[in-house]
């Protein structure tokens, strides 16, 4: 699914949170508003087609945010999870370091 798409459900309003994401983005100090902000202004940065799913990274007051969605369902989003990039693992919270780099 291109990132057109996700924004369009996200300003239609068809989309749902699951409570994991909610609880994890709390966690994290972010609000259900950075979560859409996130939507509307990042960049897919990992694409997961076999589960129908991707990654969406974006700065907020220089914080680097991911949302995973789910695209299952043609005009339904799923806001699966939320949570800030480890940097041990992330590169800038934009690329994936490889095994080796962790």
């Amino acid at each position: 699914m291109k990132i057109k798409q996700i924004r369009d459900l996200i300003k239609a309003k068809r989309y749902s949170i699951s409570k994991h994401a909610l609880t994890e983005a709390f966690a994290d100090g972010f609000s259900l508003r950075d979560i859409l902000e996130v939507i509307e202004i990042g960049e897919i940065v990992e694409e997961y087609r076999d589960r129908h799913r991707c990654l969406i990274y974006a700065k907020l007051d220089k914080n680097p945010i991911h949302v995973i969605v789910d695209y299952t369902a043609k005009d339904w989003l799923w806001i699966v999870t939320v949570y800030k990039p480890d940097p041990a693992e992330w590169v800038g919270g934009k690329v994936r370091k490889e095994r080796g780099e962790l």
